[in-house]
This record gives structure tokens, C-alpha cells and sequence, in this order.
């Protein structure tokens, strides 16, 4: 694919555009941070502390990344990444790591479902992963007491590869189809070469698909 397409969110204010895309990752950090301090000293919890560690430092770089496209766009400047090969299991699992102190906080069990097929994109690993945890996180606050959370993914026949978040809350009403999580996510996806699709209705969950149109065999 060439370069991103430009992320657009307008008319929303890039300032509320920050402070949305930044709470998650934040959210991560401090819950990480927290673990850490909570940790007992000794050898026994080093690579635990690791661990810790190597996700704030990923929940860090998810955080600048938004800043830096954000500013991208406010400069006027041609994006600084292009497209890449990307495997959505791989990113359905780190998404699922980063959330883990989160969801659990929250009584919530998040798992992740890898479907038939080679699951793979050509496109902008960052936006993939904001996504997903924009969903994930949408999933934590709207889902109700101890959510249950799914992340999935899969390969269709014909060349789509796609990865989903579904939970089981209430759904979407018509009317919050374009809230401020869907209206970034959105765009992103477009940035990203991909589509996104609100599925399920009330009052059956929430399902939230990210299809990506290309041949898994290209990438």
C-alpha cells in the first residue's frame, strides 16, 4: 500500500483527541507501576518486574505514537510510517497483556480467539493496536459489572483478514454509533488501509469488527 492516508477526526478538537487516545495507554502505565510497587523483593519477582516494565515502556510508545501523528497532522507534515506486514494474533495478545491489570481490576476476564486462516495485514501496526485497545477499553467501561471480553481473530476465503472485540454489555443504540472512541477508532482504520463495522445490537453484547480487504498470501 504506499503511505498512511492522513488521520482526520474532524471536526472534533485534536486537544479532546489527545486526552482520548492518551487515557488508556496512561491507564496501563499507572496499573503496571502499580504492580510493581506491589511487588515483594527478590530475585523471585525480577522477570515478573521485567514484564512490568516491557509493558509500560509498550503502553509509552503506543502514548507517543498518538502524539506524534497528531502533530503530524497539525504541521501539516506527511506521515512518518508507512504500511508494514502485521499479524493480527500478535496484536490481539499484546493488547491483551497490556489490558490484563486493567481488566482484572475491573472483575473482568478478557481472552483471545484465534480463527482459521493466516491472519495477516498490510498495514500500520500502531493504529491496529490503538484501535484494539480503544475497543477493549470501551468494552471495560460500558460493559457493565465483571465484563467478558473477546478478542478475535481470522482469515476469510477470499482475502479478508479481520480482527474483532466483542463484550457482553448492553450494545450500541443507533444513536452512540459515532461517540468519540468510534469516531477516532474510524478513522484510524481508515488511515490503516482497513474497515470498520459495529456488529450485534441490544441487548445481546457488543461486537466491533476491523476488516482489513487485501490477500494474506501478499503481505
Amino acid at each position: 500500500m504506499g503511505q498512511a492516508a492522513e488521520l482526520t477526526v474532524d471536526p472534533m478538537p485534536p486537544l479532546a483527541v489527545l486526552a482520548h487516545e492518551l487515557r488508556t495507554p496512561l491507564a496501563a502505565i499507572q496499573a503496571y507501576a502499580d504492580l510493581m510497587l506491589e511487588s515483594p523483593p527478590g530475585p523471585a519477582s525480577e522477570a515478573r518486574l521485567r514484564e512490568h516494565a516491557a509493558q509500560i515502556r509498550r503502553a509509552a510508545e503506543i502514548g507517543l505514537d498518538v502524539v506524534a501523528t497528531l502533530l503530524e497532522r497539525h504541521q501539516g507534515a506527511a506521515p512518518a510510517t508507512s504500511h508494514a506486514p502485521v499479524s493480527l494474533p500478535s496484536v490481539a495478545a499484546s493488547v491483551a497483556r497490556m489490558m490484563a491489570p486493567l481488566v482484572d481490576r475491573s472483575r473482568g476476564h478478557l481472552a483471545v480467539q484465534s480463527g482459521t486462516g493466516d491472519a495477516r495485514a498490510e498495514t500500520l501496526a500502531s493504529h491496529v493496536h490503538e484501535i484494539v485497545l480503544n475497543l477493549v477499553a470501551n468494552a471495560l467501561r460500558h460493559a457493565g459489572a465483571s465484563p467478558t471480553i473477546v478478542i478475535r481473530t481470522g482469515a476469510e476465503a477470499g482475502g479478508e483478514s479481520w480482527i474483532e472485540v466483542e463484550d457482553n454489555g448492553l450494545g450500541f443504540a443507533a444513536s452512540a454509533q459515532d461517540g468519540t472512541g468510534l469516531a477516532i477508532s474510524r478513522s484510524l482504520a481508515a488511515a490503516a488501509g482497513a474497515r470498520l463495522d459495529v456488529l450485534g445490537a441490544m441487548p445481546h453484547g457488543a461486537r466491533v469488527r476491523l476488516t482489513f480487504v487485501q490477500s494474506p498470501a501478499t503481505v
